[in-house]
């Protein structure tokens, strides 16, 4: 027989507020889509290098390579005993499971988003120098702005399996 939820975050039932959760990591990537989209101006104007939508896209496929690693391994394994403890009533095991989550993901991404951060050009320059080394370092730039992310965003993907322990 299956237990009744007794107790649900008022937020889990804000349906703004959890629609708001599910829909931010989409609007990030669309407006940084947006935003690399003006690339076609930037080259209209006399600007070569690194523009449009592609540096974007590579930049961001390396920055998804630890958050891919890490923290939906971490994710994963937390999810059905976060589920498991929504279910029985015990917010508690949640928020404990929750805050083990996000302090893993801080002791490892934080030191992988630093490396990223000080390396981008170097790593960039070591993937994509063949095409060519300007373009390479200048998605090395990129590389840099998402790093500051990278906690941010793998913290959102954990807090969003809160939300779904619930459901």
């Amino acid at each position: 027989a299956q237990q009744a939820l007794t107790y649900t975050p008022a937020a889990a039932l804000d349906p703004a507020i959890k629609g708001a959760v599910i829909t931010s990591g989409k609007e990030a990537f669309s407006a940084g889509a947006d935003l690399a989209a003006f690339g076609d101006a930037a080259a209209n104007e006399g600007l070569d290098v690194g523009v449009g939508y592609t540096p974007y896209a590579n930049a961001y496929l390396i920055f998804l390579l630890p958050h891919a690693i890490i923290a939906v391994s971490l994710v994963t394994a937390l999810l059905p005993r976060m589920s498991r403890a929504a279910v029985n009533g015990e917010s508690e095991a949640v928020v404990r499971d929750a805050r083990l989550g996000l302090e893993m993901l801080s002791v490892t991404l934080i030191p992988a988003a630093l490396l990223m951060t000080l390396l981008a050009p170097l790593i960039t320059t070591l993937l994509y120098a063949a095409a060519d080394v300007r373009d390479a370092r200048q998605i090395g730039w990129i590389l840099m702005g998402f790093a500051l992310g990278l906690l941010p965003f793998s913290a959102q993907h954990l807090l969003l399996r809160v939300f779904y322990a619930y459901e």
